[in-house]
């Protein structure tokens, strides 16, 4: 009876260290690290590691981005593209499979000299956004690509207090990748935690929220504008069967194109060729686009650039 003890406990202890082994390996140990911000929260700069097998890196200036100057040289075309999740891949994206990557890649085919960058984060809101460029500028960009998923009309400003909240944003890494695999992931399944992307939790789907959202556009419109810079808007939506077809969704999203040609903003609106090339199997969970989705949607942005008066690109990178 000792003996069968004595082996379930190594047993146990065997399979604890295995157990802790393959999360390590996956990259568990190592979360993406966040911190609380005047706008809520970013990413940490100067973070770069591998998880489930993908490259998550980002810059000094906590952007999912290679490192660049602080200014393009003379004839560099430097596009800002700012978001949330879809726009920031997350960490079960490769970093080449983002869309900006992926955009950077179809622009060199034409522009020659051109930098993409990536300031995004998980959760934000329009708000976040606003207050990410208010906060750090357009960082020399010429282009800045905003993009506005159907629930960013509705959602207010994803909070600080989110930081060591949310298991999705911790400030520092767990001791043991069994830890995170429990937090993060068993026991939100097990409905002991909540752990939904802020960004789809809506706490207000009204025209209230809707004119809110709009305000905050206008205020991002302003400050790309006093920056000599030019805004696209990249609407996207969720695949046909999941995008939600009430009337509140269909009046703001109207609101939106209607934004856009008020003001002569280019709207890139990348739903039809998803849905042509497969729809939902261009989407990873309904709503976060794949690596095939990300393509659709890069080509779709590189279409909306390259039709935008060419002179005003060249004048614009060469005073950035």
């Amino acid at each position: 009876m000792r003996r069968r003890g004595l082996a379930a406990v190594a047993i146990l202890i065997g399979a604890i260290a295995f157990g802790e082994l393959a999360g390590r390996t996956a990259g568990l140990h190592r979360p993406l690290l966040y911190e609380p911000t005047s706008y809520g929260y970013r990413v940490q700069p100067n973070q770069s590691l591998r998880r489930f097998g993908n490259r998550v890196f980002y810059d000094e200036r906590g952007l999912r981005s290679e490192p660049v100057a602080d200014r393009p040289r003379p004839g560099v075309l430097r596009v800002l593209c700012i978001g949330d999740s879809i726009t920031n891949g997350g960490t079960l994206t490769d970093q080449p499979a983002t869309y900006p990557y992926q955009l950077a890649d179809l622009l060199s085919r034409t522009v020659r000299r051109v930098e993409v960058l990536n300031a995004s984060a998980g959760g934000w809101a329009l708000e976040n956004e606003a207050g990410w460029l208010e906060a750090n500028g357009l960082v020399g960009a010429a282009i800045v690509v905003l993009e506005v998923a159907t629930h960013d009309l509705f959602q207010s400003m994803a909070s600080a207090e989110l930081v060591d909240r949310h298991p999705s944003f911790p400030s520092h890494p767990p001791r043991f990748a069994l830890e995170e695999l429990a937090v993060r992931y068993t026991l939100p399944r097990l409905g002991f935690t909540a752990s939904a992307d802020p960004g789809v939790t809506l706490d207000s789907h009204t025209a209230a929220a809707v004119e809110r959202g709009l305000r905050t556009l206008d205020r991002i419109h302003a400050q790309v504008r006093a920056a000599g810079a030019v805004l696209v808007l990249l609407q996207i939506e969720q695949p046909r069967g999941r995008e939600p077809t009430d009337e509140v969704t269909a009046s703001a999203k109207a609101a939106l194109r209607a934004f856009a040609a008020q003001h002569a903003i280019p709207l890139v609106a990348p739903a039809p060729l998803i849905e042509a090339r497969g729809g939902t199997r261009l989407f990873r969970d309904g709503l976060h686009p794949n690596e095939l989705g990300n393509r659709a949607i890069a080509e779709s942005v590189a279409v909306a650039l390259l039709q935008i008066d060419r002179p005003r690109q060249d004048a614009l990178s060469s005073s950035s």
